[in-house]
């Protein structure tokens, strides 16, 4: 999946986004914790994960290869997140819909699989387009993007560039 972004990525140029704002890393929250936490803290909160492995990534601040350390992937119904003790867990990608239990806050606002294109765009400041929203978070080459379905807000995701 990975991969696939990031071919995206460079086949629509990300001058395809919108992005004028940025974002800190805790402007994005799932149940309360930022969008970096350590593990310990995702476990006690959600449990053990269904599954962790190591994702391996071509490419990107999350490649075993460019930087040199060992990443995990632990997985849960509604989103995985990767990372590794030293660095702390991004969460990768989080999957909105009706079974997602978790309160996502964006900017302290409460989203969900409800919430529109306009709704995410007055909440961020910001223009979408066809392929979705990427912010970059604050003096950083990473950042998330927002992606639609029907007009409703679907994923969220880690971007890191290739």
């Amino acid at each position: 999946m990975k991969c696939l972004l990031n071919v995206i990525f460079l086949c629509v140029g990300l001058s395809g986004f919108a992005q004028v704002e940025t974002l800190d890393v805790c402007d994005v929250k799932v149940d309360g914790f930022c969008f970096w936490v350590n593990k310990d803290s995702v476990v006690a909160n959600f449990g053990k994960p269904n599954k962790e492995y190591r994702p391996k990534y071509e490419c990107g601040f999350l490649s075993e290869a460019e930087q040199g350390v060992i990443y995990y992937t632990i997985e849960y119904p509604h989103f995985y997140m990767t990372g590794n003790e030293k660095e702390n867990y991004v969460f990768d990608q989080i999957t909105l819909g009706p079974g997602l239990s978790s309160e996502i806050a964006i900017k302290g606002i409460r989203v969900s699989h409800n919430t529109t294109i306009a709704d995410l765009e007055r909440i961020l400041g910001v223009k979408s387009n066809q392929f979705g929203i990427l912010l970059y978070f604050k003096n950083a080459d990473d950042g998330i993007l927002f992606s639609f379905e029907n007009g409703l807000l679907k994923k969220i995701n880690y971007y890191s560039p290739c």
